[in-house]
């Protein structure tokens, strides 16, 4: 099924026929005959996608848009609404009043078919990203926050074609447009574009000043190029070719315009282009953020034990296959309790943000650093002989201790170690042995160094 499309329309005739299209495209329908059947069905059954004819007895398709834009269906619900004979004033107030696309009748079925296939994996592409938004909050990933706030810059809206002069009476008006900034690409410069040039948040592709399969071919290249593959795309046709609109929708432009172009309408859906693109990189952006989250420690920046043990794993199979030592250090905080009871756990805190730091700026970019809990750290250290090993765990037990602690709000600073177990993995340390069993290893050598008096560095003997 393609998703669930509420019909709204007063002639009973017009619903069946409808119904019988796009239950041919596997949409599952809903139909309602009023504006308040609308409102009641949307409410109650959350359909997928509005499809609103203008000729209701009890109120306008476009105060009914407006309603269900701001009660009944989710932020993502695209809304059509159909005009029997429309006038660009028309078109205009539908689209400010919320609509995701406005279209005249009479209109091929594949044509509409199109324009909704293209609306729903617009909301299926933006639902997907908000329910992924969601878990991660609601897994404690992410703070709560203010929902969808857009950068306050410019958008910049690419124009591809040959020749700019031929486009121009097109872009009337959106030169001085406030909300983004007009340039000119041709197919030539498109993607000689460097990867450090501020990327367009749109792409005009405009048929009628290039070779319309030239165009199709920038639009599929577009959308698979890893530099502008979220970018918003419109295409402008012309008349002559608006066959090929329901292609170009299929192809993945987000919205197609026919010739003549009327410029506020172009700018009203270049608007709405760059909102919803504005969206998709915030959601983006959160969940990264989310991701991020789940793999790092809050309170030290380094990363944890969930992202730890299956690097370990990594380094250790490489290891194994280019015959080098792999260190694993298990080091340990020196009578932290002892810090916490007598100074209070903001002070402990301090403590473990600063060892932190220290250990992390005193070792090579290839090591890793882990906070596994508590005072535990684990450090990997990847290419890296016994001696080396020793040498640099001995290096760190100084870093740690030879330079006080400033503690917050205090007049005195305090001294602070570490102890270190070491244990090798790889090279011709013996057979293959698992993360789990080298950090035992380790783990093992740890208590020797505590018990030996702490402040100080034990390598396991792999013989024993």
């Amino acid at each position: 099924m393609s998703g669930t499309a509420l019909i709204v329309d007063s002639v009973s005739t017009n619903r069946i026929i409808c119904k019988a299209k796009l239950t041919a495209a596997f949409y599952g329908v809903l139909h309602a005959e009023t504006g308040r059947a609308a409102l009641d069905i949307s409410a109650k059954q959350k359909p997928d996608i509005v499809m609103l004819k203008d000729n209701l007895p009890d109120i306008t398709a476009i105060k009914l848009c407006r309603q269900l834009k701001t009660a009944a269906t989710s932020d993502w619900t695209p809304v059509v609404i159909f005009f029997q004979s429309e006038t660009n004033s028309g078109r205009i107030k539908a689209l400010q009043a919320g609509a995701d696309d406005v279209l005249s009748q009479p209109m091929t079925s594949s044509l509409i078919l199109a324009r909704l296939r293209s609306l729903m994996r617009a909301r299926e592409a933006a639902h997907e990203l908000d329910l992924r938004d969601e878990t991660a909050r609601a897994l404690g990933f992410a703070e709560t926050g203010p929902r969808f706030e857009h950068p306050a810059r410019h958008a910049i809206v690419a124009l591809i074609s040959n020749h700019y002069d031929n486009s121009k009476k097109t872009m009337v008006g959106l030169d001085n447009n406030a909300t983004f900034t007009l340039k000119h690409i041709t197919p030539e410069h498109l993607m000689t574009q460097s990867d450090k040039v501020t990327q367009p948040d749109v792409y005009i592709i405009d048929l009628s000043a290039l070779d319309p399969e030239r165009g199709m071919s920038l639009l599929i290249d577009l959308k698979s190029h890893t530099k502008t593959r979220l970018a918003a795309t419109v295409v402008l046709i012309p008349k002559e070719y608006q066959n090929l609109a329901a292609y170009v929708l299929d192809l993945g432009a987000n919205d197609v315009m026919i010739e003549p172009i009327n410029a506020h309408e172009l700018d009203i859906r270049l608007a709405r282009l760059i909102n919803r693109k504005r969206i998709g990189d915030q959601l983006r952006m959160n969940i990264r953020s989310g991701l991020q989250a789940a793999i790092t420690d809050p309170l030290t920046g380094l990363y944890n034990r969930r992202y730890a043990i299956p690097h370990m794993e990594r380094m250790l199979t490489q290891a194994h296959e280019n015959g080098r030592s792999c260190a694993i250090m298990v080091a340990d905080m020196d009578h932290l309790k002892q810090i916490n009871d007598q100074y209070g756990h903001a002070a402990g805190d301090t403590v473990l943000v600063e060892v932190s730091r220290r250990l992390n700026t005193n070792l090579r970019a290839v090591d890793l650093v882990a906070r596994m809990g508590g005072e535990e750290f684990l450090i990997i250290m990847p290419e890296t002989k016994q001696c080396e090993a020793e040498t640099a765990g001995k290096r760190l037990c100084n870093v740690i201790h030879d330079t006080p602690i400033e503690l917050p709000n205090r007049k005195f600073k305090l001294s602070v170690s570490i102890s270190i177990g070491v244990a090798l993995g790889g090279g011709n340390n013996g057979p293959r042995q698992s993360a789990a069993q080298l950090l035992d290893l380790a783990d093992r050598a740890l208590y020797g160094s505590k018990s030996e008096g702490r402040n100080r560095v034990t390598l396991i003997d792999h013989a024993a």
